[in-house]
């Protein structure tokens, strides 16, 4: 397991093999973050596992970031292998086997980003979603992935757009695993990604160091 501080802040890459009590609390902020917001129904096991096929294999890596011992929030990727059946195949199959196509073709890498979650109270700090947005990348170019995809509520999609380059391939759809919510899918392609998030954290780097 991998573990970097920052101001109090513990980010770590967790073991998402075997049964690692910290995947039990990834499911648990997860059920949280997503009864709140009407994309799942209320359980007795107050846990949520909506692609449990992905959860503890090789190809996902789950990131969590800590604030004194509690998870606040995590974001899993997951790149594509033959028989995986990725988030937007349950919405999008058509779109997906085509993009499985093309990165075929041409000798790509294709990821899935999935279950970027934080608690509540930590939503208006953009230092926990941006750590583990940043972290994710980090994963990304060690991988060598190419091509980047993303199933989100249309709401967000001015986000990842501005933050990070993704471009609307294919939706609104209903998406049966939260509840029925609409989810657009997203594409982009790790230059892209690489570019924008990068002059983004330099933006909030110059914006950060005029307000001292």
């Amino acid at each position: 397991m991998e573990e970097r501080s920052e101001q109090g802040f513990e980010l770590v890459k967790i073991d998402n093999t075997g049964d690692n009590p910290r995947m039990r609390e990834v499911w648990r902020r997860t059920y949280t973050d997503y009864l709140g917001s009407g994309y799942c129904s209320a359980n007795s096991l107050r846990m949520l596992r909506h692609y449990r096929d992905l959860d503890c294999i090789a190809e996902t890596s789950v990131f969590g970031t800590y604030a004194n011992g509690r998870l606040i929030g995590t974001n899993s990727l997951t790149l594509d292998k033959k028989g995986l059946v990725l988030p937007g195949d349950y919405v999008f199959p058509d779109f997906l086997n085509e993009i499985r196509k093309e990165c075929e073709s041409e000798g790509k890498i294709l990821g899935v980003s999935w279950r970027l979650v934080t608690a509540p109270e930590y939503r208006c700090r953009t230092k926990i979603v941006s750590g583990l947005i940043n972290r994710t990348i980090e994963e990304i170019k060690e991988i060598g992935l190419d091509v980047l995809l993303c199933s989100v509520n249309p709401r967000h999609e001015g986000f990842y757009n501005h933050r990070c380059g993704f471009e609307k391939i294919a939706g609104p759809k209903k998406e049966s695993s939260v509840e029925n919510a609409e989810a657009v899918l997203l594409r982009v392609d790790s230059d892209v990604l690489f570019q924008v998030w990068g002059e983004g954290y330099k933006r909030n780097g110059r914006h950060k160091r005029n307000r001292r």
